[in-house]
């Protein structure tokens, strides 16, 4: 069973975007690494989340998986821009 990263970011603790994300990742056979990033409430801590998320798949060679719960619209905009991850939004829909 391979292994694949995951990120859980949120503007919040984070648990939402971890209890949807472990509710999809179930359908799955695959080992999650699991990486929460809570409380990223500014322009500033979602650049570095890219750099985060962006080095992993840079590392890794793979796209990680990253769930995000964020409300902040500019915020998630650095995100969904910046990010080399394949990104599901929660809160998107």
């Amino acid at each position: 069973m391979h292994t694949r990263t995951v990120f859980f970011i949120s503007d919040g603790t984070g648990i939402t975007a971890e209890t949807f994300g472990n509710a999809i990742l179930a359908q799955f056979e695959f080992k999650p690494r699991h990486v929460r990033l809570p409380f990223i409430d500014s322009v500033d801590k979602a650049h570095q989340v890219v750099r985060q998320v962006n080095h992993t798949a840079e590392v890794e060679g793979r796209k990680p998986i990253v769930f995000t719960t964020l409300v902040n619209v500019e915020i998630l905009q650095v995100i969904e821009v910046g990010c080399k991850g394949m990104l599901l939004d929660m809160f998107g829909t």
